[in-house]
């Protein structure tokens, strides 16, 4: 390992870049946690409109009441299925786990450090750790896109089982 001092002069920012850092790791909580509320948000919304279609359409239209024995039917609700599935998989998945500072690792490897190099490397392992949960944030934001994309092809599925049966 170099001289500290060294150290201290070929990266004389670590000091200011610790608090950075730390922010970093709320930012990956915050960013998270909206991706969660969008999902949930996504499953109650998509829960609500498909019952919502079904209780109002269940009743006659136009004097023809609708049958529940169709393909479009079927495939709107196993789309709504997929959507729930997904919401759930992703919601319990434990690799959609932050990454966050372990307090008995900082306990045992870092203590013995002095400030320069305590912060070296809480730095260090912030970046890491910001690279994977933000790979996992991306991954599930990309989860809540394809649930949108299903729950707006269930919609059509609904709309021509409204359409075929009508006619």
């Amino acid at each position: 390992m170099a001289h500290p001092k060294k150290e201290e002069k070929k990266f004389p920012s670590v000091i200011n870049s610790f608090e950075i850092a730390l922010k970093s790791y709320d930012w990956a909580v915050q960013r998270s946690d909206a991706v969660d509320d969008g999902i949930d948000k996504l499953m109650a919304w998509t829960l609500s409109v498909t019952v919502g279609v079904v209780s109002i359409t269940s009743t006659k239209i136009n004097g023809v009441q609708l049958r529940f024995d169709s393909y479009w039917f079927y495939a709107a609700m196993i789309l709504l299925a997929i959507i729930v599935l997904l919401g759930i998989w992703t919601k319990v998945r434990k690799k959609n786990s932050l990454i966050l500072i372990n307090p008995e690792i900082v306990y045992k490897k870092w203590t013995k450090e002095n400030e320069w190099g305590f912060k070296k490397y809480a730095l260090y392992w912030a970046g890491k750790h910001f690279i994977i949960n933000q790979t996992m944030i991306n991954k599930k934001g990309y989860v809540a896109g394809t649930m949108w994309f299903i729950f707006l092809i269930e919609i059509l599925c609904l709309a021509m089982w409204i359409i075929h049966l009508t006619q």
